[in-house]
């Protein structure tokens, strides 16, 4: 087959770009076609939001130090004080 050297001079300049941006769509959309990654975690859990944790001393000391994390997270965006008065600070 004889191609003229214009259509190779048009294929040659336009289908790198082309390739890069169906690959940069394809990246883009293909988490809609893929099943959901869920971490596997043996023995028993704990879920905190989109985090596991397993549920030994070391995975309730993360749990713990997310939850207290998030709280604060919380009280800082409703303008709450940083910690909670202790019961027996009371006057």
């Amino acid at each position: 087959m004889k191609y003229s050297l214009r259509s190779l001079m048009i294929v040659a300049l336009l289908g790198p770009p082309l390739l890069a941006w169906t690959w940069f769509v394809w990246e883009s959309v293909k988490w809609r076609f893929e099943p959901p990654r869920i971490p596997v975690v043996e023995g028993p859990s704990v879920t905190i939001g989109p985090h596991i944790i397993p549920a030994t001393t070391e995975g309730r000391k993360a749990a713990t130090e997310e939850w207290r994390r998030h709280n604060e997270m919380w009280r800082r965006r409703n303008g709450l004080p940083d910690s909670l008065p202790k019961s027996d600070d009371k006057p």
